[in-house]
């Protein structure tokens, strides 16, 4: 036995199938893949020893200050309990970076994007020789 209207709402629903795939195909496109959402994470990651062994004191300390402030869509990166750890447990200047670029690393994608950004204006030579 067949309901009224039951066949008229089924092939509807077949009609619509095919736009609600590409819709959502579309959507999935427009997204970031899961590469490029780790770009920054990776850059940090990959250039590690570079940074560590080529960032100054004065540079490490812009570093901090920017990390430290807010931004219009972001928190500090890090808090002053934080900068202190980078600066007072440690006293040769590879190893506060070796502190901050594992800090940093650590807390993701936005706060690696953030150093990165941070790093080009305040190491743009640096930067342009290793890619970033």
């Amino acid at each position: 036995m067949v309901v009224d209207g039951t066949d008229q709402k089924v092939s509807s629903l077949q009609r619509d199938v095919p736009d609600i795939k590409d819709a959502v195909r579309a959507g999935a496109m427009s997204q970031p893949s899961a590469a490029s959402s780790l770009e920054a994470t990776d850059q940090v990651f990959h250039n590690r020893c570079e940074l560590i062994n080529r960032i100054e004191d004065a540079s490490l300390r812009d570093l901090l200050d920017g990390l430290q402030k807010p931004t219009s869509d972001m928190p500090p990166v890090i808090k002053g309990r934080e900068r202190n750890e980078v600066l007072q447990k440690h006293s040769v200047t590879e190893d506060q970076v070796t502190c901050l670029v594992d800090m940093v690393w650590k807390k993701g994608k936005r706060a690696c994007e953030r150093f990165l950004s941070l790093l080009k204006e305040v190491e743009p030579g640096l930067c342009e020789e290793l890619g970033l």
